[in-house]
């Protein structure tokens, strides 16, 4: 029993934890999983972003230096003077070009031409297209017609061989563009940059360098040994990370179309990896939430500890008293709570029981005294003892479990009294008050009883209509016709729409709310009694005595009453039970007032079961 106790209060401390934990775990553990989520595709765009800006850096640092290289005046006199002169400044431009090339990444240029007007390569570095025309080339022909810098990126020929041009116009001193000088680089420039920024998004991530047909320049070829096409709609401009399927594997994808040139920068992580990188981090949490649990634990078997032992003793004093031990007393600890209310309470009937014995112990032993003749009164005596016993024991139960046990005893031995002829009126007027106030107290367990009812009443929510609302009504007012066919009251009835409710528990509303109108309107002649529907809500008004505002907020409260009880009887529970079942409807209810001036109170419930539902 002891064990079976403790364990009821340890689990009722850790659910008293756990559940809170659970739910505030499970809203935290979402947000978390999101803010993990947006945190990794966030490092995604970063990584974008700044491939996208190295290899911006290098192509506007090689447009730069070209432009400020194209301005050299050997390049426009080569090309604007005589082929003689060409001849005689051809090993000057030689080891210009060479000096030239020392700036730049050479081992991934391979070519560095300045070509005249008409297309014609006019010099090599390499010397192996010299005097080719590539005036059909798009760089070269964009380059003049715009007389800007260009770069641009071929499409692949039939070896699949791709370069990338950087070309700038040369002007002659008149102003006008007179040739072009131009760079060719390997595509394995674009695969060395992208490179540094592999993993910039945590383990698995890298960049991919396509052109504007989404044709592939760069990617990590271990985790994808072929990879030449990429989708078109990943080269779409939005700020949002896509998903993609690439070598039988989801990727997470972030875009970044670069500046300088035709390309786009497509950064991607494996998203099983995304997975178990918010998967590490939860699994953190979970580790950090159980010691929580943990620690909770063992606060509940210190609090469960702390409150079993003093129930603990008052076991063993009730175990010495049915052995017969009846000096047994449990020892206060506290004064302030129930546990030392009921061991104060406990040593009492002790005490109590204690004296008892004392008594009949002393009767018994006057009664062995007596001779045979009085052996019957000594029966009778031991009859009345057990009977007192037994109604020693049942006040005892009472204590704890039953109140009307008292009230029944209370009102059937003053009844007894009343019918003695030996009392005289005063006695009997206190019988009467005694019997009242008992007669009350039993109504004040019913009203309990049934508010408690009506919080255990499971609902059988189903569509009201008005004539159903309007039968209920009239059935409500035909019972208070009855119980006074006396009184003059004028009722009127105005419309009252359809809704969904509990019928039972609606009944109970009406019936309440109408015999506080019809019971507080007595002193009215005629009392004028209205119920109807207005503004949303629906109303009982009454011409009778009202009440004062500022006490209004006592007035749905159980045992709250705003009138004695001599004038007008009740118990302060029917307003409590009307409010907690409109409550449990979804709906509320309030009320107005002034003294002498009459009351109205109002109170909403859903029209229809969808707004029920919603409301629960």
């Amino acid at each position: 029993m002891r064990q079976s106790l403790r364990f009821k209060l340890i689990l009722v401390f850790q659910l008293m934890a756990l559940i809170p934990l659970t739910v505030m775990g499970l809203l935290y553990f979402d947000t978390l999983y999101k803010t993990l989520l947006t945190s990794a595709e966030r490092e995604l765009q970063v990584g974008a972003q700044q491939t996208a800006l190295w290899l911006d850096t290098f192509f506007n640092e090689t447009i730069v230096n070209l432009r400020s290289q194209a301005q050299l005046p050997i390049f426009s006199s080569f090309l604007t003077r005589s082929k003689e002169y060409r001849q005689i400044s051809e090993p000057a431009l030689s080891i210009l070009f060479k000096a030239l090339g020392r700036t730049t990444n050479q081992a991934y240029i391979q070519s560095y031409m300045l070509i005249d007007r008409q297309g014609e390569v006019v010099y090599d570095q390499t010397r192996l297209n010299t005097h080719q025309n590539v005036a059909k080339e798009a760089f070269f022909r964009q380059t003049i017609q715009s007389g800007e810098a260009r770069i641009i990126v071929t499409e692949p020929d039939e070896s699949e061989a791709r370069f990338i041009y950087f070309a700038v116009p040369v002007w002659s001193e008149g102003g006008e563009a007179v040739g072009v000088l131009a760079l060719r680089y390997n595509l394995s420039v674009v695969q060395l940059l992208a490179w540094e920024s592999v993993n910039l998004a945590g383990q698995g991530s890298f960049p991919i360098v396509a052109d504007e047909a989404g044709r592939v320049l760069s990617w990590k070829r271990e985790v994808i040994p072929s990879l030449k096409q990429i989708d078109l709609h990943l080269l779409q401009d939005t700020p949002t990370i896509r998903r993609t399927q690439l070598a039988g594997w989801t990727y997470a994808v972030a875009h970044q179309r670069l500046q300088g040139a035709p390309l786009h920068v497509l950064y991607v992580q494996p998203e099983a990896d995304i997975e178990t990188y918010i998967v590490s981090h939860i699994s953190m949490v979970l580790l950090i939430s159980a010691g929580i649990l943990a620690t909770t634990l063992l606060v509940a078997l210190w609090v469960a500890n702390r409150f079993f032992h003093p129930i603990q003793r008052l076991t063993e004093a009730a175990r010495q008293l049915m052995n017969g031990d009846l000096s047994a007393r449990v020892q206060v600890t506290s004064d302030d709570d129930e546990i030392g209310l009921l061991a104060r309470t406990f040593n009492q009937m002790a005490a109590g029981l204690q004296e008892e014995l004392q008594e009949v112990r002393a009767a018994e032993e006057r009664y062995r005294q007596l001779s045979l003749s009085l052996e019957q009164m000594v029966e009778q005596r031991t009859e009345q003892l057990q009977k007192a016993n037994q109604e020693l024991e049942s006040f005892s139960y009472s204590v704890s479990h039953d109140l009307r046990a008292p009230l029944r005893a209370i009102n059937g031995f003053s009844a007894i009294l009343e019918e003695s002829a030996t009392l005289d009126e005063e006695a009997r007027r206190h019988l009467a008050y005694i019997r009242a106030e008992a007669s009350r107290m039993g109504q004040l367990i019913d009203g309990l009883l049934a508010l408690s009812r009506v919080g255990r009443h499971t609902l059988r929510i189903q569509t009201v209509t008005s004539e159903q609302l309007t039968d209920l009504v009239n059935e409500s007012i035909e019972n208070l016709r009855s119980s006074e066919p006396h009184r003059l009251v004028e009722w009127k009835i105005g419309s009252l729409p359809g809704c969904a409710a509990d019928p039972t528990l609606l009944r109970q509303v009406f019936i309440n709310l109408l015999n506080n109108a019809f019971k507080y309107s007595r002193e009215r002649s005629p009392a004028v009694i209205e119920i109807g529907f207005q503004d949303g809500a629906y109303f009982i008004r009454d011409n009778g005595t009202g009440f004062d505002m500022r006490y209004a907020d006592r007035l749905f409260g159980v045992f709250q009453r705003l009138h004695t009880g001599d004038r007008y009887e009740g118990t302060g529970i029917g307003l409590a039970t009307v409010r907690r079942i409109i409550e449990r409807h979804g709906g509320r209810i309030w009320a107005q007032a002034e003294p002498g001036q009459g009351a109205q109170f109002w109170f909403t419930l859903p029209p229809d079961i969808s707004t029920f539902e919603q409301l629960s």
